[in-house]
């Protein structure tokens, strides 16, 4: 079975998405989160060593739970923001841990938590201007944390977002207004707290890419590496 998680507020776009996955799973069943209380993972463990496979926080995601162990493929579809899935749809991954259990193993060379249940294979369907090449990575990552194979990233409706940004026209400015107003950004400092190494970060990439548009823009990137020690 093929579960698919759509965590947009623009409405019911079921068929848009049975359209995007046509011929790869006849058997697709689409749960829109935006109807559903789903709130942010703690990080608490107790899925992990309190209440194996079961999460503490009772809301819906529990019956997302459920339907995971029985899925085979699990795609999420996510508005993006600066190239990346959205808060919401980083939201309802996250809450994905209890499939997974504290002890670790070496899978293709890299240390991975184990499965509780069974690998699933991961896929990614963005809205927006989202960058394919850090999806693509972030979905084969995800799909080997889940012993499964990524399944692609699919832009929803990318040919709409094409005809849109070429049909963009300038208009007159508006006298005194708040972007007018506003002075432009000239230094910005981020604060990466990341513990992971520069070359198996995703942040780092987001960070990048947000300087180099800073940059284009007249601006300054004020970089500084706070490390989290994880407990």
């Amino acid at each position: 079975m093929t579960l698919v998680l759509n965590t947009l507020e623009m409405g019911d776009c079921s068929e848009q998405i049975k359209a995007l996955l046509a011929g790869k799973d006849e058997n697709i069943e689409i749960v829109n989160t935006s109807d559903m209380k789903v709130v942010h993972c703690m990080g608490c463990n107790m899925c992990w060593l309190k209440t194996p496979g079961v999460c503490a926080i009772r809301d819906d995601y529990e019956i997302i739970l459920k339907k995971l162990v029985a899925a085979e493929n699990f795609w999420i579809v996510t508005d993006t923001k600066f190239g990346f899935v959205d808060y919401r749809g980083k939201r309802v991954l996250d809450r994905v841990v209890p499939m997974l259990n504290m002890y670790i193993e070496f899978r293709d060379g890299w240390e991975r938590h184990q499965l509780r249940y069974h690998p699933l294979n991961f896929g990614v369907i963005y809205k927006g201007d989202g960058n394919q090449e850090l999806l693509e990575e972030w979905s084969m990552r995800v799909a080997r944390n889940l012993a499964g194979r990524s399944l692609g990233v699919i832009a929803l409706d990318k040919n709409k977002v094409h005809e849109s940004a070429a049909s963009e026209t300038v208009t007159a400015p508006v006298e005194n207004s708040a972007m007018e107003a506003a002075a432009p950004v000239k230094h910005v400092l981020i604060l990466n707290g990341s513990p992971r190494v520069k070359k198996n970060s995703n942040t780092n990439k987001i960070i990048d890419a947000f300087g180099e548009g800073l940059r284009q823009a007249g601006g300054n990137l004020l970089r500084c590496l706070l490390l989290v020690k994880p407990f």
